[in-house]
């Protein structure tokens, strides 16, 4: 028992100071303090430093400092690197497409047992009509297809879009501007002359005590273009009430007035890596040269001709090889561009670059090598939610906004043929945004057969879900039975379902 107290002794003679919360733990080489409860990133750490700590700033105010520079940044990425570029085409290609939002009323009739179709059809012939280039806009130049395209792009590369609204121009009463996100001034903040009592004006933007937009303070023209292009003053500014403006981006946190770049977390990357694709081309370009020197030993006398600053001069031609002069050595510079791990190491760059930017890397840098057809589908599928999350976005932000504002001055205007007073009944669109064919046809056929059979699903969404109306489809069908008579061959019997190829899964 001596012994054990001698132990026990030692133990207790040297105790270990611990923070409130901690619990020591040991270890080969001693004693060691662990946080019992609480987040580790939070803890302080040497390896952390570089990273914000109690006292960082809030999002609006970063957005107030720095939105103009990480937009010029975006802008000159989209401009110049291919891989920002491709991006932002990639965007509009799926999220718009080449038809865009598709108009579908669904105004019932008065007694409500069944869809009022004279109302629906005036609707969408006027509006397809407003929609035309030259109608919609106030610049002549852009259809509503354009500024569909204009805004998805506006909003991932500036991180931000602009539309002011118009009463007359047309028959309709009704056109659109699209404004540049530079014109909307960062640096008008507080209380300026004209502001509305009770508001405050941040990065531009006249909020109300409830965090409301009320007004936007805008230039007169875009920051750094030609003065001597423009009719106004450099610094004139403008006050645009919040009701003609639609102010369209994707908020991350809430109360924030501002919207930022959708790369805005890999621009670095991307310039950096835009940078070293530079210095790589140069440097195979040198290699492909095959260039050399010439060694001349100090105690031989070289008998080719020297220039005049004693280089030896020789000239080379293709296939054909030099006898090198006596005491003349040759010493090839062989820089070896592109190294083996170039494609590699481009690959590992774009991944988190990819991934801030909501697609899948095969999307962003058009890389398919090495997918089986798994991988690739399942890949796909998934960019495919990223997109009609945009365009449900886009409809929301976008789209109904400007038919409510379009239809209320159309009625107004006697365009349509329709009675003003019931503007509420008329407000029924249903915009459907473009579809995708499926990856493999035969296969998502034979499941989609399955499922309107198993009553899981409907004709109507499957239509829906590429893009079309099931109504249209339907009419289609019957115009080409009208036309074709007995022509139209029988149906088809179904076919078996195809096995899976072996292959699909390799």
């Amino acid at each position: 028992m001596a012994l054990l107290d001698f132990f026990r002794r030692r133990k207790s003679a040297a105790p270990i100071l611990r923070s409130p919360g901690a619990q020591a733990t040991w270890s080969a080489v001693g004693p060691k303090v662990r946080a019992q409860s609480g987040w580790m990133a939070a803890q302080p750490s040497r390896l952390l430093a570089d990273l914000p700590g109690g006292h960082g700033f809030a999002p609006n105010r970063d957005i107030r400092w720095q939105l103009d520079t990480l937009r010029n940044r975006s802008r000159w990425l989209a401009q110049n690197e291919g891989y920002t570029a491709g991006f932002l085409k990639s965007l509009r290609r799926n999220v718009v497409g080449p038809k865009g939002f598709t108009l579908q009323m669904q105004v019932m009739n008065d007694r409500g047992t069944g869809k009022d179709e004279n109302a629906n059809q005036r609707i969408e012939s006027g509006f397809a009509q407003w929609a035309r280039r030259g109608v919609c806009d106030v610049t002549g130049r852009h259809s509503w297809l354009d500024v569909c395209g204009l805004v998805v792009l506006g909003v991932a590369r500036d991180g931000e879009a602009l539309i002011r609204l118009h009463k007359g121009g047309n028959p309709f009463g009704f056109q659109i501007e699209m404004l540049d996100p530079s014109q909307l001034e960062t640096d008008v903040n507080g209380r300026p002359e004209g502001t509305a009592s009770g508001n405050v004006v941040r990065a531009g933007v006249e909020l109300t005590p409830f965090n409301r937009p009320a007004a936007y303070w805008m230039r007169a023209h875009v920051p750094n273009d030609d003065p001597a292009a423009l009719n106004v003053p450099l610094r004139q500014r403008v006050r645009i009430p919040a009701e003609e403006m639609l102010h369209l981006f994707l908020p991350e946190w809430p109360q924030q007035i501002r919207g930022v770049p959708w790369i805005s977390n890999g621009i670095r990357a991307l310039a950096m890596l835009d940078g070293y694709g530079e210095a790589e081309l140069t440097a195979a370009r040198v290699a492909a040269a095959k260039m050399g020197f010439y060694r001349i030993d100090a105690d031989a006398e070289p008998d080719g001709e020297l220039a005049e600053d004693g280089a030896l001069v020789q000239e080379a031609s293709a296939g054909t090889f030099e006898l090198l002069p006596k005491g003349v050595d040759f010493q090839q510079f062989d820089p070896q561009h592109p190294t083996t791990a170039f494609k590699e190491f481009v690959s590992a760059m774009l991944r988190p670059v990819a991934a801030g930017a909501g697609v899948s890397y095969n999307a962003f840098a058009n890389d398919a090598e090495g997918m089986n057809y798994s991988a690739l589908r399942a890949t796909e599928l998934e960019d495919r939610d990223e997109f009609r999350t945009l365009q449900h976005w886009m409809i929301s932000g976008l789209c109904e906004p400007v038919f409510t504002a379009w239809l209320r001055e159309a009625l107004i205007t006697g365009a349509l043929g329709l009675p003003a007073g019931k503007m509420w009944k008329f407000d029924a669109p249903n915009f459907v945004p473009r579809g995708w064919q499926w990856v493999d046809p035969l296969k998502e056929v034979a499941a989609v057969e399955k499922a309107v059979a198993l009553g899981i699903s409907s004709r109507t969404a499957t239509v829906a879900a590429q893009g079309g109306d099931f109504a249209e489809t339907i009419a289609e069908l019957k115009a080409e039975k009208a036309l074709m008579g007995d022509l139209i061959p029988p149906a088809a019997a179904p076919a078996a379902q195809a096995e899976p190829d072996a292959d699909d899964e390799d």
